[in-house]
């Protein structure tokens, strides 16, 4: 799971032929249907060192060596953003602090480094809605669509205007304490969606049966409820008792102490 965090990063994938690794903060993608053999001498490299410097030394050296190799793409998603293409079209970064647009044309070698906030990167990719998501590992894929956005850190960070009075409930996921404060917006990518409200926290999961709005968790006079934000496959709550509820998009369910909120594959406790 990936929660609400400096950066918040979502990677989503056309299947293809090609090959796409994500690991340790880093995406390598292969978009031609190279062998097995030569994938794994790229990828591995550029995905197994603690230090992200020395990947983009390791691909550096091969290209300056003249050593044959495939178009490709590596990708750094920390706080700071790296990219570097060698021989492949159909890059586009954008850049959401000044909308800036950079193209990487065919046949070219570049790095881009920033310090800003980058919106999206699209490679080979027409498709705005690319069908599947990539946490960890390595996938077959022709294209690939990665959103940026940068959080606010732990939930209650940023000032807000409380009216409701904060209650003593909490989630809590993986061991890990989520305060509601103003309200939590459940989901994969709440950020794209036209209802997200930017007022309330985001709780990012990385849960493919999540949609991108999912939920929504608000205080109430009373504590806390759920409301589903019409989600594709439902917010449940689930009682003490066993008893298990579906969350009607039109009326929020009241939240208890020991009550656990399921939505996608993904399990919350109220606390």
């Amino acid at each position: 799971m990936r929660y609400s965090e400096a950066m918040d990063v979502l990677v989503e994938m056309t299947p293809g032929t090609g090959w796409l690794a994500r690991e340790n903060d880093r995406v390598v993608f292969l978009p031609n249907a190279e062998s097995i053999d030569i994938a794994h001498d790229v990828i591995e490299p550029l995905l197994i060192p603690r230090d992200v410097n020395e990947s983009f030394t390791t691909m550096r050296e091969w290209i300056h060596s003249g050593r044959p190799l495939p178009p490709m793409l590596l990708l750094s998603l920390e706080s700071s953003v790296r990219l570097m293409s060698y021989d492949l079209g159909g890059v586009e970064v954008t850049e959401a602090d000044t909308e800036k647009k950079h193209r990487l044309d065919l046949g070219t070698t570049t790095e881009i480094v920033t310090v800003g906030m980058i919106a999206n990167i699209v490679v080979h990719d027409d498709d705005e809605n690319a069908s599947g998501m990539l946490v960890e590992g390595v996938i077959r894929a022709s294209g690939l669509r990665v959103y940026m956005h940068r959080g606010w850190g732990t939930a209650g960070a940023r000032d807000t205007n409380i009216s409701l009075p904060v209650s003593d409930l909490h989630l809590e996921l993986d061991g890990q304490t989520i305060m509601v404060g103003n309200g939590l917006v459940i989901g994969r990518w709440p950020y794209s969606h036209p209802d997200f409200d930017q007022d309330l926290e985001p709780l990012i999961l990385s849960d493919p049966a999540v949609s991108r709005l999912h939920a929504i968790v608000q205080p109430t006079v009373d504590g806390l409820a759920l409301k589903d934000s019409g989600s594709h496959n439902g917010s449940w709550v689930i009682k003490s008792n066993g008893e298990s509820i579906r969350v009607s998009p039109d009326r929020p369910q009241p939240l208890s102490l020991g009550d656990q909120i399921r939505v996608g594959d993904t399990t919350l406790r109220v606390q």
